[in-house]
């Protein structure tokens, strides 16, 4: 028989077991970093929240079913993990980043996340299309350098396949908006990657009809 939401005795006791294993493990790893002189990175997270009404379920769209929590021993956080809201997907480029690991440009380009470790110069990015524009918006996170735009109307990436993409634009950076004319690329799908300095982020537009008129 399941318990009440309001019945915290059995969520205590899990945190507790969780709690402990976590433990043993940290242990470990202190351990290891001392008599070995291991250089470790520990990211603890969860894959997905819970529903509001009965603390248990998940699948649904809320905040509260998709917000995670992170756990890790990150000494040097950037200015992207410290000032916005990282999420799962940055755990990827996280570790990509800490074990000296080059993603390839091709594959670069379909990563959602941003790493939370050493230099990066764009979030949050922002796409809405207007009368055959592009407007483009970011969060600049350095204050020199240039973006640089560019689209596809495939996504041929979803079946182990490659997408063309152009560069539309290049901008200075601290600009943080930019209007890109895609008039001679029709479509009802866009992919858009804005590349800086030292990271990738990326963005899609699906239009419908009632959007393109």
């Amino acid at each position: 028989m399941g318990h009440k939401y309001g019945d915290s005795e059995p969520y205590q006791k899990a945190v507790e077991l969780m709690d402990a294993q976590m433990g043993r493990l940290w242990n470990t790893v202190q351990q290891r970093q001392k008599q070995h002189n291991e250089d470790w990175l520990v990211l603890i997270t969860t894959d997905h929240g819970r529903d509001e009404q009965t603390g248990k379920n998940h699948g649904g769209q809320s905040a509260r079913q998709r917000l995670t929590w992170l756990v890790s021993n990150l000494t040097d956080p950037n200015a992207y993990a410290r000032y916005d809201q990282p999420g799962i997907v940055d755990l990827m480029p996280t570790m990509a980043r800490f074990l000296g690991l080059a993603i390839p440009p091709v594959v670069q380009r379909e990563v959602d996340g941003i790493p939370l470790t050493g230099p990066v110069s764009i979030a949050e990015p922002d796409v809405i299309m207007s009368q055959n524009r592009l407007i483009v918006d970011w969060q600049a996170l350095e204050p020199t350098g240039t973006v640089k735009i560019w689209v596809t109307t495939t996504n041929n990436a979803e079946t182990g396949g490659t997408d063309t993409y152009q560069q539309l634009a290049e901008v200075p950076l601290a600009q943080r908006h930019a209007i890109v004319d895609v008039s001679k690329l029709p479509s009802s799908f866009y992919k858009i990657v804005l590349k800086g300095p030292h990271n990738t982020v990326n963005r899609w537009v699906v239009l419908n009809e009632k959007t393109k008129e």
